[in-house]
């Protein structure tokens, strides 16, 4: 099952509470300034939360699009849960479809042996700024596999989700990991 997060812990930053049910019950009326008022609240943090997965502006923007107007098909339909887990949930999934050929495609059980304890310590004392770029310029797939987990899923709910086993999603985390700690010290990159 998928662990409920804080938006903030997501993408690190602290975000003003919103009094949500005043706004809901405006949606639901169709009214179009509140409809825009809890866009302009949640699009940045989805925004931020999207950037980290695409591979470019293009599908960051195609994805926030597709996600705000399935949130806004749903919430018309009553669904009672907050706003932020709604359409969190909502960018992981349209996140997951858009690149789902793609993982499909590079999908494979690798095996990496060393699990990189330096890398955690590293990667930790690395600003979210200097991070974010490391972090897209990672393939795809490791890229994916990396941000879900960050997020707060686990093994087994990834591996479900890009049907593979934890032992891979594991090893593309590990991976992953390793390759940021070399970017972040400028080493050379060697075939794994």
């Amino acid at each position: 099952m998928v662990k409920d997060l804080e938006l903030d812990s997501i993408i690190g930053q602290e975000s003003t509470r919103v009094d949500y049910t005043d706004l809901m019950s405006k949606c639901l009326k169709n009214d179009k300034k509140a409809q825009e008022e809890l866009y302009n609240v949640l699009s940045p943090k989805m925004y931020g939360v999207i950037l980290r997965y695409a591979a470019n502006q293009k599908d960051t923007e195609e994805i926030l699009q597709d996600s705000f107007i399935e949130f806004f098909n749903l919430i018309n339909t009553g669904e009672q849960e907050s706003p932020e887990l709604i359409i969190k949930r909502i960018v992981h999934n349209r996140i997951m479809n858009h690149y789902e050929e793609l993982i499909r495609s590079q999908l494979q059980d690798v095996f990496y042996p060393h699990k990189d304890e330096e890398a955690d310590d590293i990667i930790q004392d690395t600003s979210k700024e200097d991070l974010l770029p490391l972090i897209q310029s990672l393939p795809d797939l490791k890229r994916i596999v990396y941000n879900l987990f960050s997020d707060g899923y686990t093994l087994e709910y990834i591996s479900k989700n890009i049907n593979t086993t934890e032992f891979a999603v594991r090893n593309y985390i590990d991976s992953a990991k390793n390759e940021l700690r070399k970017k972040i010290r400028n080493e050379p990159e060697f075939l794994e």
